[in-house]
């Protein structure tokens, strides 16, 4: 039962883009707001002295974490429940003080559970719901574990895989985002590649699902959500779309029998080609290298036919430097993502002429 100064909103009450933001892919539907991907949330300027959020979380295996970040500061981190839950993000707040709130999901699209959904059901405060303004760009992002944010959480000695070792917040995504004022959107899943996951999978290719909203996922109850629909390129128009692949594709190239560097450079031209088709007017730049350089030459090569043969000269790659410290699960620490951000960051400004 809510208390007398609480009121309950549910999100269809509120103008979407307007006193709400949602960042990532999700489906057209609010009523309730699917969070499907790495980084994606719901954000809000708020002035208010407390805020609870109801929650609808399902899994089988792999439960959902969210983060709640306020002016840009993580207050709370924490695991969701299954089934709906209402759960309070702050309390006890200057009611006169508009504050950014963005709720966010830490994990990754769960494509290996296909139960694993989390929802945005409403919001419950006794606040006011001022404007979301505009933002300065937009930023498509495309990876894998290093942009999902794995080993971003947890001890060095942490090995286990499960979603406690996500950090959306602390990627180099994130990072660079927050530095150039940009909305992002992710797509992003642990161990896939190019045209190779890396054990040598070729459905598990980020760029056979680019044109759905989240085709990664499986599962009935995922496509009644909504995932695997046509995405609507445009909704949601990105100034640059960054693409940090290969890193998979260069350990199946060197492990599992049949998986070649020509394989790789002709399905990294086919992604070219299509995200140019679906995204005409936007920077592509290619980002490698944080966990090893063994593909660079032939990310040069690819995008040196690419220009020559399409004449695209809206285009670049930018070689990370090696990661210098790691978190779990044998991946790049929280100084390894902020450094690679700052570079980042640095480029993108370059190229945008921002």
């Amino acid at each position: 039962m809510l208390m007398d100064h609480l009121r309950e909103y549910d999100l269809r009450e509120l103008e979407r883009g307007k006193q709400y933001r949602v960042l990532g892919r999700t489906g057209e539907s609010s009523d309730p707001l699917y969070l499907f991907w790495t980084g994606s949330a719901l954000e809000l300027n708020l002035r208010a002295t407390e805020l609870w959020v109801t929650f609808e979380s399902s899994y089988m295996v792999f439960e959902n974490w969210v983060d709640v970040m306020v002016n840009g500061a993580l207050i709370q981190r924490f695991m969701i429940p299954k089934g709906r839950s209402s759960i309070c993000l702050f309390r006890g707040m200057d009611r006169n003080m508009t504050r950014n709130v963005r709720i966010v999901r830490d994990t990754q699209a769960m494509h290996i559970d296909p139960r694993n959904s989390l929802a945005i059901c409403s919001l419950i405060t006794d606040g006011v719901f001022d404007d979301v303004p505009e933002p300065a760009l937009k930023l498509e992002f495309i990876g894998d574990s290093l942009t999902s944010g794995e080993g971003l959480t947890g001890a060095e000695d942490y090995l286990e895989w499960n979603p406690g070792c996500f950090s959306a917040v602390h990627t180099y995504a994130y990072l660079t985002s927050g530095m150039l004022g940009a909305e992002y959107s992710i797509l992003s899943q642990s161990g896939w590649g190019t045209c190779f996951s890396w054990e040598g999978a070729r459905r598990e290719a980020m760029p056979l699902y680019y044109d759905q909203v989240c085709g990664v996922l499986r599962g009935e109850k995922n496509r009644t959500k909504g995932a695997f629909e046509e995405w609507d390129f445009e909704s949601w128009r990105p100034d640059a779309v960054v693409i940090h692949l290969g890193t998979n594709d260069e350990m199946a190239i060197n492990t599992a029998e049949g998986c070649t560097v020509r394989e790789f450079e002709d399905a990294a031209y086919r992604f070219l080609e299509n995200l140019r088709r679906r995204n005409p007017g936007s920077l592509l730049l290619w980002c490698y290298g944080m966990l090893g350089h063994g593909l660079e030459e032939p990310i040069r090569r690819t995008f040196r036919r690419f220009r020559e043969e399409t004449g695209d000269q809206n285009n670049d790659y930018l070689f990370f430097d090696s990661a210098e410290d790691f978190g779990s699960r044998d991946h790049p620490g929280r100084k390894s993502h902020a450094d690679a951000a700052r570079m980042l960051a640095e480029k993108l400004t370059q190229k945008l002429g921002l």
